[in-house]
């Protein structure tokens, strides 16, 4: 819930800019459209990527989120 919070936060905020494909991932990876949060597999289906490529692709968007979180501190 708190995670969530922060996540539609940051990506509201435009802090920084997440391509369309990052902010697809997790927006439906935690649920921040406020609809069931969706497994790995199930996104992959939908981007006809495996679920590796999901994940890969979430990593990098929650690390585009912590860049400026980082440089703050």
């Amino acid at each position: 819930m708190q995670l969530r919070f922060h996540l539609r936060a940051l990506i509201n905020h435009g802090l920084p800019n997440l391509n369309t494909r990052e902010l697809y991932v997790l927006t439906r990876r935690f649920g921040l459209d406020r609809e069931e949060e969706q497994p790995l597999r199930v996104i992959g289906e939908q981007l006809g990527l495996s679920r590796e490529g999901v994940r890969r692709i979430q990593q990098k968007a929650l690390a585009k989120l912590n860049e400026p979180i980082a440089d703050a501190v």
